[in-house]
């Protein structure tokens, strides 16, 4: 039982694997071949026993051959940039994914807002975060006035009350220029 036992926790702790990759690549082309890959590289894992049992050779991933023992499923080690140090790094690659995101829907909203008004024709946009979190700690907004003009600083400070209106955050982390 134990054998059948470690058979499965390879292929759960492989399938983890293999969706922690394919989380972490960007939506590409590249994709549709990691998938292969992964997909060959299970049915290897799969049929590895199976074919040890009846016989057969089937390129080793790391098992003896003959079958399964424990502790076959490549591990990595616990010690210093092990386990805990990989987990770390990959949490941190995601966390900066995700606010790299977050400050691009931002940026798409407030130019949303800016090109909405009426008075601008181009808007160029900058959301800066603070912290570890997701606190907007600044907008910083460029814009072209319509035909060619230029913005007058009462026009200047309604786009700005409207940005932070929209966004909930005070008027001073907002600034709207010209360029």
């Amino acid at each position: 039982m134990t054998v059948l036992w470690v058979w499965v926790r390879g292929i759960v702790l492989l399938l983890l694997v293999i969706l922690g990759v394919e989380l972490l690549m960007p939506r590409s082309a590249f994709r549709q071949y990691l998938r292969l890959v992964a997909g060959m590289i299970l049915v290897l894992v799969v049929l590895e026993p199976v074919l040890g049992w009846l016989g057969g050779e089937v390129p080793s991933l790391g098992s003896p051959p003959g079958g399964l023992t424990p502790g076959w499923f490549p591990s990595v080690p616990a010690g210093p940039g092990g386990a805990g140090n990989l987990r770390r790094e990959v949490q941190a690659a995601v966390d900066r994914q995700v606010r790299a995101a977050f400050r691009e829907r931002v940026a798409a909203a407030v130019r949303e807002v800016l090109l909405g008004s009426g008075s601008v024709s181009e808007a160029w946009v900058e959301v800066v975060l603070g912290g570890d979190g997701f606190e907007i700690t600044g907008v910083r907004a460029r814009v072209r006035a319509r035909a060619g003009g230029t913005l007058s600083p009462t026009e200047r400070e309604r786009l700005r009350g409207a940005v932070a209106a929209y966004l909930g955050i005070s008027p001073d982390r907002v600034t709207v220029g010209e360029g």
